[in-house]
C-alpha cells in the first residue's frame, strides 16, 4: 500500500510532539518513577520476526453493512504503524483480507489458508455464529482473534472454550442489554416502567440481545416482550396491536431493511381518534438499523428515536481520512473503522510488549494493554514508552476500554445517535457503559 504523504506528516507531527521520557514521571493514576536511578541492565533485544496480520469480513447481510469502513481503517493502520517503526523494527505485514459471501459462512478454511501464509493474529468481523463455529480452528491454530463486531453471549457460553485466543473491542449485548434496560425504568405512564418491547431477526444475534434484556429485566420485576421474525418478514401486526393496551416504556428494533415496517406499524397504530399520537413510546435501533431511514418511515416517528453504534463518535481526523481514500464511503459508520484501526495496533503494541509474533503471547499481552498504566493514543507513543520499560494503556479511535477477566469489554463507549423529524440522524454524542455497577 502506498504511504500518503498526509500519514507520514500526521506521523512526523506525533513524533515532534513527544515529550522526552525522562519527564515521563506520573502514571494515569498517579504511581510514581524514579527517574534519577538509571538502569545498568541493557535492553533485552528484539527476536527478528516479522509480525503478520490477517482480516476476514463477509460480503453480504447485515454484517457486511461496514465492510469497506472497515477494511480500509485495517489498511490505514498497518501504514501507520509501519511508518511509527512497525514492530521490532519491521514492517507489519498485512495479508489480503478473506471475504466470505455469506454471514454464516465456515470461515474455519480461511484462517487454515490464512495460518499457511503466517498469520499469527486475525481481525475479524463476521457474525456471531461464524465466529463461534470457528473457536475451535484459530485456537488449534495458535491465532489470536480480534473481534470489532462481535456482540453474542453465546460466545462466552462454557462449551465454547476459547482458551484466551480471542477479544472484543466493541460493547457486547450484556452491554447493550444494560443502556435499554435502565432506559426502560425511565418512563412514566401510560408506559409501563420496566416493561421493554423487542423486535428482531429470529437469529442467534437478535435472541442473544432479547435474553440479555430479559436477564436484566426480570430480577428488578420488570418485563420483556419478544418478536422474533424471519429475515425479511416481520408479520408485526398482532404484536404491536398487543403493545397499544399496555403501551412499553421503551421499543427496541434489533433488524435491517424491515426497520421501517416495524417503525410504521407502532406509528399508525398508536394514533388516536383525531389522528394524533395517544402517547410516545421511545424506540432504541441497533448497530445495523441504524441509519437514515428518510421517507422509508412516517414523518416524526422517529423524534422520539434513538440509534448507537459501537465506541465514541468518529473524529473527523478519522472521517476525513478514510473519505481521502475513498469518497464513495457511507456518510456514516465510522465507528467501526475505529475499531478496526484500534485492532491493528494492539495487537502490534501487544506483540512488541510480549516480544513475540506467537498468537498465544499476543493474546495475553493484549488484556494488559487496556487496563493500566502510561495513556497513549497511537502506536508510535506506545512504542516509546515501551521502550523506557513503561506499562502503557491505548486509548485509540473507538475511547477508552475496559476488560473483565472474558476479555470482553465490561466499560466502553456507546455512541448515541438522535434523529430528526425527517427521520435523519443527526449529531451523535456518546455515553459510557460500565457494566461493573
Amino acid at each position: 500500500m502506498t504511504v500518503a504523504r498526509r500519514s507520514i506528516l500526521r506521523s512526523a507531527a506525533l513524533m515532534g510532539a513527544a515529550v522526552p521520557l525522562a519527564s515521563c514521571t506520573t502514571g494515569r493514576r498517579g504511581r510514581g518513577t524514579d527517574p534519577t536511578e538509571p538502569s545498568t541492565t541493557p535492553p533485552p533485544e528484539d527476536p527478528d520476526e516479522t509480525l503478520v496480520i490477517g482480516s476476514i469480513g463477509v460480503s453480504s447481510g447485515l454484517f457486511s453493512t461496514f465492510e469497506k469502513h472497515i477494511m480500509l481503517a485495517i489498511g490505514e493502520a498497518r501504514t501507520d504503524v509501519n511508518i511509527a517503526g512497525g514492530v521490532f523494527g519491521r514492517d507489519v505485514t498485512l495479508l489480503e483480507r478473506v471475504v466470505v459471501d455469506a454471514p454464516g459462512a465456515d470461515i474455519a478454511p480461511a484462517i487454515a489458508a490464512l495460518r499457511d501464509q503466517g498469520a499469527t493474529a486475525i481481525i475479524t468481523s463476521c457474525s456471531d455464529e461464524s465466529l463461534i463455529a470457528a473457536v475451535p480452528a484459530f485456537v488449534d491454530a495458535g491465532i489470536a482473534v480480534v473481534s470489532v463486531n462481535s456482540t453474542a453471549r453465546d460466545l462466552r457460553a462454557d462449551e465454547v472454550e476459547t482458551e484466551g485466543m480471542l477479544m472484543r473491542i466493541s460493547p457486547t449485548d450484556a452491554c447493550l442489554a444494560k443502556a435499554f434496560s435502565d432506559a426502560a425504568w425511565n418512563a412514566q405512564p401510560p408506559l409501563a416502567a420496566g416493561t421493554l418491547a423487542f423486535f428482531g431477526r429470529d437469529t442467534m444475534g437478535s435472541a442473544s440481545l432479547a435474553e440479555e434484556l430479559r436477564l436484566r429485566l426480570e430480577p428488578q420485576g420488570g418485563h420483556l416482550i419478544r418478536t422474533l421474525f424471519p429475515e425479511g418478514a416481520p408479520d408485526v401486526g398482532a404484536p404491536v396491536d398487543a403493545l397499544m393496551a399496555a403501551p412499553p416504556a421503551l421499543v427496541v428494533i434489533d433488524a435491517g431493511d424491515e426497520t421501517p415496517q416495524i417503525v410504521s406499524a407502532i406509528t399508525t397504530k398508536s394514533l388516536g381518534p383525531d389522528g394524533r399520537p395517544m402517547f410516545d413510546i421511545p424506540l432504541r435501533t441497533t448497530y445495523y438499523n441504524t441509519r437514515s431511514w428518510g421517507e422509508q418511515v412516517p414523518p416524526e416517528s422517529l423524534k422520539h428515536a434513538t440509534g448507537c453504534r459501537p465506541g465514541i463518535p468518529a473524529s473527523d481526523e478519522l472521517v476525513n481520512t478514510m473519505l481521502n481514500v475513498d469518497t464513495s464511503l457511507a456518510i456514516s459508520g465510522f465507528e467501526f473503522a475505529g475499531a478496526a484501526y484500534d485492532a491493528v495496533v494492539l495487537i502490534a503494541l501487544a506483540a512488541q510488549a510480549a516480544r513475540s509474533t506467537e498468537g498465544s503471547q499476543i493474546a495475553a499481552a493484549l488484556p494488559s494493554l487496556l487496563t493500566d498504566g502510561e495513556e497513549v493514543a497511537d502506536h508510535a507513543t506506545g512504542l516509546r514508552q515501551l521502550a523506557a520499560g513503561a506499562q502503557i494503556r491505548y486509548v485509540g479511535r473507538s475511547g477508552p476500554i475496559e476488560l473483565g477477566d472474558d476479555q470482553d469489554p465490561v466499560t466502553i463507549d456507546l455512541t448515541d445517535v438522535p434523529y430528526d423529524d425527517a427521520g435523519q440522524m443527526g449529531a451523535p454524542s456518546d455515553s459510557t457503559i460500565d457494566l461493573s455497577s
